[in-house]
């Protein structure tokens, strides 16, 4: 299984996607905000990395820009799930470098299905 890193500022959004992905198998750790994010993933290597869009400090699309501007995490995969569905946003994440978009509120089912479609690219 894998190994994922959920980004987001808020506590229950954070609690359940690590409830939902540990009882499907994967290592779940978990962050606040952008910063942390480049923290965790210079201290741990991850499949995955789930990331919102709006977080204090520093946003998930500040975070994905500096992680992908090091060759060193060509390989992780990066999901944003945010609630910022116009085109321009989703543009935005896909140009800073995430692998795919969901928009919250999401449905759980399809979220599960989205982790493994991107896991498997």
């Amino acid at each position: 299984m894998a190994r994922i890193l959920v980004v987001d500022d808020e506590e229950q959004i954070r609690t359940l996607l690590r409830k939902l992905f540990s009882l499907h198998g994967h290592t779940v750790d978990a962050a606040a905000n952008g910063e942390e994010a480049i923290d965790q993933v210079q201290k741990q290597s991850y499949d995955l990395m789930l990331i919102d869009r709006f977080m204090p400090i520093m946003t998930g699309i500040d975070a994905v820009s500096v992680i992908r501007s090091s060759p060193k995490f060509k390989d992780l995969k990066i999901l944003m799930v945010t609630s910022a569905e116009r085109i321009e946003d989703i543009d935005t994440a896909y140009k800073a470098g995430v692998d795919g978009y969901v928009i919250k509120p999401f449905d759980i089912n399809r979220l599960l299905e989205k982790v493994d479609q991107t896991l498997k690219k």
